[in-house]
């Protein structure tokens, strides 16, 4: 019986310890989930730091862009300053010859028209009235040719070579170089005009096309300001009246629909006799300097490109321009030297 009593009192004693123990691990327990439940409030925070970091961080990369757009606007505008300041430059040394009998602001484009030899132009780029093999045998071209430097006909020669010709209704441009004022030409195909034809459709779209193709460049290679003359009404026959109303046109209808890619731009009509200057004027004068923004001509209007929108278009569409298909149409020139030449105005 003693024994036994024992035995109890041991075993209360070993409960004891073992319940002591089961305390001891319980409170180790608890600390352990106050601290795991610390440490998941610690990561939570960390979680939020990081995302605070990461816009931060962002942040940083937006004003990094921010700045590295901001040089490059700067630069560009550096460099858009010291050309303008040349042609500002070139339009005081305009000889007096140069005679300006209209001039008026279409919508943010300024439209001049000249009466001057275009050899005398001081523009970034004249207009050359070429034929498809750019030979520039007579006429105006022959006369550009002849006061323009050796890398003129290199690039027209190495044009040929590459493409066979230039079609009817397309341009290219060159360097001028030698002793033309202007920096550059842009070369173009006029059609052939046959007094007894039925219709004259395709020779007026293949002339359209002409002007159409020279202001793709204007844009394409932001010039400021080009010369152009009455493309085809010399040797080519094409009536003044008709060539002046599908110039004006195209250049009301393209300026209306990319005015913010000519903002700022002159488009000078360069002739050398009365007569065709004449006409510019009254059509001009009469047609579209006093046309307004009425309703009519806002429903005619196209949707707007951007600037750098059309600026882009017109530089996919450059070589488009140089290699449109006339047709038939060379059918109708001679092969001879000088006979296959449209270079009077």
């Amino acid at each position: 019986m003693l024994m036994e009593l024992k035995n109890d009192k041991q075993r209360r004693k070993d409960l004891i310890k073992e319940n002591n123990k089961f305390g001891t691990l319980i409170s180790e327990a608890q600390n352990s989930f106050k601290n795991y439940t610390k440490c998941d409030r610690d990561i939570e925070t960390f979680e939020e730091k990081e995302k605070k970091y990461d816009r931060a961080l962002k942040q940083v990369k937006d004003y990094k862009q921010d700045i590295e757009h901001l040089q490059d606007k700067k630069e560009y505008l550096e460099e858009f300053i010291k050309e303008h300041s040349k042609t500002l430059k070139k339009k005081k040394a305009r000889k007096a010859e140069a005679t300006d009998v209209h001039t008026f602001m279409y919508r943010e484009a300024r439209i001049t028209v000249r009466k001057n030899d275009l050899v005398e132009e001081y523009v970034d780029a004249i207009v050359n009235p070429a034929n498809e093999e750019l030979n520039h045998a007579g006429g105006a071209a022959r006369a550009i040719a002849s006061k323009a430097g050796p890398e003129f006909e290199k690039e027209c020669e190495d044009y040929i070579s590459e493409n066979y010709k230039l079609k009817t209704g397309s341009s290219m441009v060159t360097s001028a170089g030698g002793e033309l004022k202007c920096d550059y030409v842009i070369h173009t195909v006029g059609p052939i005009y046959e007094k007894n034809k039925k219709s004259h459709a395709k020779e007026c779209e293949q002339l359209k096309k002409c002007f159409e193709s020279i202001l793709k460049i204007m844009i394409a290679r932001d010039f400021y300001d080009i010369s152009i003359p009455a493309i085809s009404t010399g040797i080519f026959g094409f009536p003044i009246k008709k060539c002046v109303e599908i110039c004006a046109k195209t250049i009301k209808t393209t300026i209306d629909n990319n005015h913010k890619a000519f903002k700022g731009k002159e488009i000078i009509l360069c002739n050398f006799d009365d007569n065709t200057t004449s006409v510019f004027k009254e059509w001009l004068q009469n047609r579209m300097e006093h046309e307004s923004d009425d309703e009519d001509s806002v429903e005619e209007r196209k949707e707007d490109y951007d600037d750098e929108e059309y600026k882009e278009t017109a530089k996919k569409n450059e070589e488009d321009y140089s290699s449109e298909d006339d047709g038939a149409l060379n059918d109708n020139r001679d092969e001879g030297p000088g006979a296959n030449v449209d270079s009077d105005y």
